[in-house]
């Protein structure tokens, strides 16, 4: 366990700590940063987990965050189980289900419908740095949290697939 100093926290000490754990990881260039006119580069990191489940990282050193988001339904996805489910008279309410599971769930993160897609986020505030073990750890915890709300989903998901084969 070791503390990573602010001064040092950027997307390759991320990769370094990932790594040593023997967790596959990557960045991701989003925008190339432009020194000559003070842009930053916009990357972030992505986390492959044994369990199939990804997980991004991304550093807001201007809010002192490190932040951590996991896809659980693609936008495509998420669009075509709505569009289902409306034409066998079930209407998902994603705000309304959501605002349920993110009070009443007690889980790790939080769910989010957004251009995306089906998203579980997590922040994590950091001041003078952070422990490689709690960046760890949480990542961890976010994968944990994406199998539980797969559970839960499973459950919408399959009401719509049995009103589908009702109603052939």
């Amino acid at each position: 366990m070791k503390v990573i100093p602010v001064c040092d926290l950027n997307n390759a000490t991320l990769v370094d700590v990932f790594n040593e754990n023997q967790l596959h990881s990557e960045v991701t260039v989003v925008y190339a940063g432009e020194p000559a006119l003070g842009l930053d580069e916009d990357a972030y990191v992505k986390v492959f987990y044994p369990e199939g489940q990804a997980v991004i990282f991304w550093i807001l050193p201007n809010e002192s965050l490190l932040k951590m988001r996991t896809v659980l339904l693609g936008r495509t996805e998420l669009d075509l189980l709505s569009k289902q489910a409306q034409q066998f008279g079930i209407k998902i309410n994603w705000d309304e289900k959501l605002a349920f599971e993110n009070q009443n769930a007690g889980g790790f993160g939080t769910l989010n419908v957004n251009l995306v897609g089906l998203t579980l986020d997590y922040a994590l505030p950091y001041s003078e740095g952070v422990l490689d073990e709690t960046v760890l750890l949480s990542g961890e915890n976010l994968v944990r949290g994406a199998k539980r709300v797969w559970t839960i989903f499973e459950i919408t998901i399959d009401r719509v697939l049995r009103k589908a084969n009702q109603n052939q």
